[in-house]
């Protein structure tokens, strides 16, 4: 006896198994994986486009359509905040214990000289340090360094005042 699944597999189907769900596709005789591909877009946009009207229905569908399960709940090996917070305070306790009574030594000598006054920046220094600063970009940056050089002309009081007041 032929299975629902062998039988149409022998017929030119195919299935898609999502969100435990199974969806078959027919794939005629001839036609490539791309016009399968083209017909589940199709019936997928279908289905968003006719459920537009009916939010709760589109999000479960996104969600089954994207392979998203319960995003309310955990996986069972990650750590609740408790548990997070007990491990941390143990190990914090562990490495007190560990370290208490002991000797406090340093190798280094204090350091000659004392910072109590630094000077001001000039609007000349911040420009050549920052015209000199490599072009590289980096996506810590919220303002890449060729766009400050363009923009500098604009922004050279308000970084010099900035540096400035951070000295003081």
């Amino acid at each position: 006896m032929m299975n629902v699944a062998s039988c149409a597999e022998s017929h030119g189907c195919s299935s898609n198994v999502t969100g435990g769900q199974g969806c078959w596709t027919v794939v005629e005789p001839g036609s490539s994986m791309k016009d399968s591909d083209t017909r589940k877009r199709e019936y997928r946009s279908t289905r968003i486009c006719g459920q537009a009207d009916q939010p709760w229905q589109l999000w479960h569908s996104l969600n089954t359509l994207m392979g998203a399960c319960d995003k309310n709940r955990l996986p069972k090996n990650c750590l609740s905040a408790q548990q997070f917070g007990d491990f941390f305070e143990s190990k914090v306790a562990t490495v007190r214990k560990a370290t208490a009574g002991g000797s406090l030594t340093t190798e280094l000598s204090p350091a000659p000289e004392i910072f109590d006054h630094f000077q001001l920046c000039s609007a000349s220094d911040v420009r050549s340090v920052i015209m000199g600063s490599s072009s590289k970009l980096c996506s810590l940056n919220p303002l890449p360094t060729d766009m400050l050089k363009i923009c500098l002309f604009e922004l050279l009081l308000f970084i010099t005042d900035l540096c400035s007041m951070s000295l003081q």
